[in-house]
């Protein structure tokens, strides 16, 4: 069935096909063995159906398949393809407790935002919900020292990866896509302008002060997104009278 032209589906191949396959052609000569393949925004398939369109943006994967796998694929499928993590509840079963991880606060946040209760939630009884949302990283492709290292890969051919990876971290590709309302940053080790523009081309940031630095940057943030009609991005957990404007509940 040909897809109605202007769908999520066709924006997010139109906008990440060519990543993948500039990607693809970047790496393709390297030694990749025991290195992970890229993280690509995961979405839910109740996600234009949702009235408040969140996206949550955590640090990266602890193993995500094998990126000798990958680069045999065809880019527009990639670009897909790992939604049913979300679709089918898989990540569900991912957390190792519900209070101090990042599926813990996910699940907890729609159970009081939608004022559902959280046993009901985690029991997949809201579909609607739990499929209602757009998981990314900040590392679409992960550390060194949390795959890679361990599969005796080659640094040096991380390192390359890596680097050619990095224009998949850029959240102006998922605001272009999926037009979220409100964007939580789960991890507050990469800067704005790493999210937004990349300009720096470097990854994670050494922050001093890191109490002073969350607050800085999220007053800076919620004020300039809300006037020029973009979704506000949270590096840390909002006020709720914030989530409510930002969301358009107020």
């Amino acid at each position: 069935m040909k897809r109605q032209l202007g769908s999520l589906e066709d924006r997010r191949i139109a906008e990440y096909s060519g990543l993948i396959s500039d990607f693809i052609e970047q790496i393709k000569n390297l030694d990749l063995s025991g290195i992970e393949e890229p993280h690509l925004p995961v979405i839910g398939q109740d996600y234009e159906r949702s009235k408040y369109k969140f996206a949550f943006c955590g640090m990266e994967t602890k193993g995500w398949g094998a990126i000798t796998e990958f680069i045999k694929k065809d880019a527009e499928s990639l670009v897909t393809y790992a939604d049913y993590t979300i679709n089918n509840y898989e990540y569900l079963g991912w957390a190792r407790n519900y209070h101090a991880s990042f599926w813990g606060f996910i699940l907890k946040f729609l159970s009081k935002f939608y004022q559902v209760p959280f046993k009901d939630l985690i029991d997949a009884k809201h579909p609607e919900l739990l499929r209602s949302f757009v998981w990314a990283n900040a590392n679409s492709i992960e550390r060194y020292s949390v795959s890679a290292e361990k599969n005796n890969a080659s640094y040096d051919s991380w390192k390359k990866v890596k680097q050619a990876s990095l224009p998949f971290d850029n959240l102006n590709h998922i605001i272009n896509t999926a037009n979220p309302k409100v964007v939580f940053i789960l991890y507050s080790g990469a800067s704005q302008d790493y999210f937004l523009d990349l300009s720096d081309k470097t990854y994670g940031l050494d922050i001093t002060n890191k109490r002073d630095y969350l607050k800085i940057i999220r007053s800076l943030i919620i004020s300039t997104f809300i006037e020029e009609k973009l979704p506000p991005i949270f590096s840390t957990y909002p006020t709720r009278q914030e989530l409510d404007y930002s969301a358009g509940r107020v």
